[in-house]
């Protein structure tokens, strides 16, 4: 009965350490879990089309800039800098999603620029949603 609470709690330990982006075969390049990415990607898709569908049918959305916009802004932020895990919220739901595939693992680099693009797309419709430009922030989200 210890031995299983000890494992438990070993694998709970580690579980922020083993989701780092995994050292690859060539000598300082980093490589992701091309199965976590998507899973993140899907709920980062949901995040947005749920933002949307709010942004069309509420008169004053002003508070979707104070819960979702910093979310996705550090998940975004967070997953260029870091990678998946540890600090990327999205990045870990997505991790745990696709815990039971055999990771497939992609160069982290370009997916790293498209974070970062996707960190500049949420302070935009940040400072659009500010602006109540509500049809630009549509368009850019």
């Amino acid at each position: 009965m210890s031995r299983s609470i000890v494992s438990r709690s070993l694998i709970a330990f580690c579980f922020l350490l083993v989701l780092w982006p995994s050292p690859g075969r060539t000598p300082g390049k980093r490589y992701l879990n091309e199965n976590a990415v998507r899973a993140r990607a899907g709920l980062l898709m949901l995040t947005a089309v749920a933002v949307v569908i709010v942004l069309l049918q509420i008169e004053n959305p002003r508070f979707l800039i104070y819960t979702v916009a910093p979310v996705a802004g550090w998940d975004m932020l967070s997953g260029a800098i870091f990678g998946l895990t540890p600090f990327a919220p999205y990045g870990i739901a997505g991790t745990l999603l696709a815990w039971g595939k055999a990771p497939e693992w992609k160069p982290a680099g370009p997916k790293r620029f498209a974070w970062t693009l996707g960190f500049f797309m949420v302070c935009i419709c940040v400072v659009m949603g500010a602006l109540r430009l509500r049809i630009g922030t549509v368009a850019v989200c």
